[in-house]
């Protein structure tokens, strides 16, 4: 019997990188677009992953900011809206939450934030990343004299810019990226603009695409294609783009928009967020012209190329996570890929508390999640792929799983490099304890978890595929990786 104190069976086995690092949030906007808000709300709806703590969208139908904000997943808490009445307007931001700082449960930390009188006139924020030294820019601004509405810290962003003296939105906003480094990419909305921006790393991702007489923007690119959109651009780190309806109308980015670099420190290069690679975004999505499942694909064969001498008869992936890795996998091994475990999406259970859950008990979560087909790994030497170990207590019981089926051995693969490390850009509670890589080496974990050889992407093997696509990245969560602030 394994004793883990406070958890219950279901939250021991379901541990993974989303529960890990919680800022994945998802952007979205439309300019210039009749039915702008439900524009905005199929994009979040295709986003959903990456955020279903909450959602809101704001618009504007050049007079004034319409809001509405609401607990849960948007596809849920925007089916009934009339957007013609509630939301109107060819002006429209909008925000999926997955929290970081501040109470889940707080209809007032979610976003978009309003700041509804300002010297800038109404205006609205909404951020995807976390702000690193949070808590000191929160005591600076409060002994100035603000007044905090949520436990967020993107008010911060709010605060900062009603408190600029500079003489409009932009300068303002200008200001405040110039203080607070990382990590965000922002949109942000008033009467007549939107206004889109990055930090200087690059870490969180942000691209817009030209779409009827105007431009939608979303955190990914997949976004876009529900609207038959196949060209975008990507915003550049420390980029900013005004959308200003007060320009003249016309297809021209040039003549709708200002883009303009920030950076103010040519020394700072890019930080993409590994982990959007490995796991956040979604497979078809697009960076840097690198569709998403091209990289994982590559990242499985790269494994492969580290460690010839991994043998099997199948290559099975953990669905739906480690697909594309698997797949790589087996094209470079020439071993044979087949999903002989499905996942249950959506599974009943009875969610009772244990102070300490018995290995039945475990098993028995994991079978309301997977189902394996026993006939097809009795008597073969199998490779599971999946994208990361957390805490390992998943990986250790369906090895146990696959090895009542009969397989005679259970190889391991993961296609990133061991999380040893906190992320101050995005993880919900700054603790290593939660992580087996960072107590133990790669041989102990494979002891752990039961298996027959367990072989992690390297971090060297992870660098060549993204230098090889001219991605920098952020893999301070790895051990022996690199944060771009120290």
């Amino acid at each position: 019997m394994i004793i883990v104190k406070g958890k219950n069976a279901e939250q021991e086995e379901s541990l993974n990188i989303r529960d890990i690092f919680h800022e994945n949030c998802a952007l979205a906007a439309a300019f210039n677009i009749e039915k702008a808000s439900e524009k905005v709300r199929d994009m979040l709806t295709d986003m959903e992953e990456r955020g279903e703590k909450g959602a809101g969208i704001v618009s504007s139908d050049t007079k004034r900011l319409y809001h509405r904000r609401r607990i849960g997943s948007v596809s849920i808490q925007f089916n009934d809206t009339n957007h013609d009445f509630e939301l109107p307007g060819i002006v429209a931001i909008g925000h999926n939450r997955y929290a970081t700082q501040g109470d889940s449960n707080l209809v007032a930390n979610v976003q978009p934030l309003v700041a509804f009188r300002s010297k800038y006139g109404p205006f609205a924020i909404a951020h995807n990343g976390t702000v690193l030294n949070y808590e000191k820019f929160e005591k600076e601004l409060v002994e100035k004299g603000s007044v905090f509405q949520s436990t967020s810290d993107s008010e911060l962003f709010l605060h900062y810019i009603c408190q600029s003296n500079k003489e409009t939105i932009e300068e303002a906003l200008l200001e405040v990226v110039h203080k607070i480094k990382a990590a965000y990419s922002l949109l942000v909305i008033t009467p007549n603009k939107i206004i889109a921006v990055k930090d200087i790393y690059g870490i969180r991702p942000l691209c817009f695409a030209r779409y009827e007489k105007g431009f939608l923007i979303a955190s990914e690119s997949m976004a876009f294609y529900q609207f038959g959109i196949k060209n975008f651009y990507e915003l550049s780190p420390g980029g900013m783009v005004v959308f200003d309806l007060n320009r003249p109308k016309s297809f021209s980015l040039d003549d709708f928009a200002i883009q303009q670099n920030f950076t103010y420190n040519k020394k700072e290069t890019e930080a993409f967020c590994a982990m959007e690679l490995i796991y956040f975004a979604n497979p078809r999505s697009c960076f840097k012209k690198l569709i998403i499942e091209d990289f994982r694909i590559e990242s499985g064969a790269m494994i492969f190329k580290e460690n010839p001498q991994i043998t099997g008869d199948l290559v099975i992936p953990i669905l739906d996570s480690g697909k594309q890795a698997a797949w790589g996998f087996a094209q470079a091994s020439g071993i044979k890929y087949y999903e002989a475990l499905q996942r249950k999406h959506k599974y009943s259970m009875q969610k009772r508390s244990f102070t300490a859950p018995s290995t039945e008990e475990r098993i028995g979560v994991v079978n309301r999640k997977f189902n394996l087909r026993n006939d097809i790994v009795s008597g073969k030497r199998v490779v599971l792929v999946d994208d990361s170990i957390v805490r390992a207590v998943t990986m250790k019981v369906l090895i146990n799983i696959f090895r009542e089926a009969g397989a005679s051995e259970v190889h391991v693969v993961i296609s990133s490099p061991p999380i040893s490390n906190i992320c101050p850009f995005g993880m919900d509670y700054q603790n290593t304890e939660e992580l087996i890589a960072h107590k133990k080496n790669v041989d102990e974990i494979r002891e752990e978890i039961g298996a027959d050889s367990l072989h992690y992407l390297s971090l060297k093997g992870l660098n060549s595929i993204t230098s090889k696509h001219s991605i920098g990245i952020c893999s301070g969560c790895f051990c022996k990786g690199s944060y771009p602030i120290k």
